[in-house]
């Protein structure tokens, strides 16, 4: 999974640099499937319980919805960027149910509201890097994104951004309950 992760986010780089559209007001690694990526890859590679729990709900809540509404940038099958997307996304959720099933790490009541409260540090930080980089977007935070998405029923921007909070929230506290359910019926 390591090599997997590894590998797919080089290739990607040198997709963008060897077709000439590398720009950092979209192509840095700041998005939060970006971030998700990397702290799967770290958490494999250090078994650390934090970045297990901010992986757990951060990577695979976003990893779950992101599938169900991709956007690939108009690159269908078989395109590199379609495998990439999928993959990429699917590899936090392995990798996530690995540390579960194999090295049994667990999340408590006090992992959401940690994960959730440095997704929104982290979400502050990217914000400063959006405007940094103008025309940047990086976690839909300056826009919503293109095409049809669930960022449609949570009002215009900056409104939108508030909504998503209390969303996340719910998501990871829903999580937590399905991760509990999970454990009782493991322990039975």
């Amino acid at each position: 999974m390591v090599t997997a992760l590894v590998t797919f986010e080089i290739v990607y780089q040198i997709w963008y640099i060897l077709n000439g559209v590398w720009d950092p007001r979209f192509a840095l690694p700041l998005h939060l499937s970006s971030v998700t990526w990397m702290t799967a890859l770290l958490m494999l590679l250090t078994q650390r319980q934090l970045l297990f729990e901010f992986t757990f709900f951060a990577g695979v809540g976003s990893a779950m919805l992101t599938l169900i509404t991709p956007d690939v940038g108009g690159f269908g099958f078989p395109h590199f960027r379609f495998f990439h997307f999928f993959m990429t996304h699917a590899l936090v959720i392995v990798a996530v149910v690995y540390m579960i099933c194999v090295h049994r790490f667990y999340v408590v009541l006090r992992s959401v509201l940690r994960s959730w409260i440095f997704l929104n540090i982290y979400a502050a930080f990217v914000f400063v890097v959006n405007l940094a980089l103008p025309g940047a977007n990086y976690m839909y935070l300056m826009r919503k994104p293109p095409g049809p998405s669930p960022f449609e029923w949570f009002g215009p921007w900056p409104y939108y951004i508030f909504v998503l909070q209390l969303v996340s929230l719910l998501l990871f506290l829903f999580m937590y309950g399905v991760y509990l359910m999970y454990e009782e019926r493991r322990k039975r």
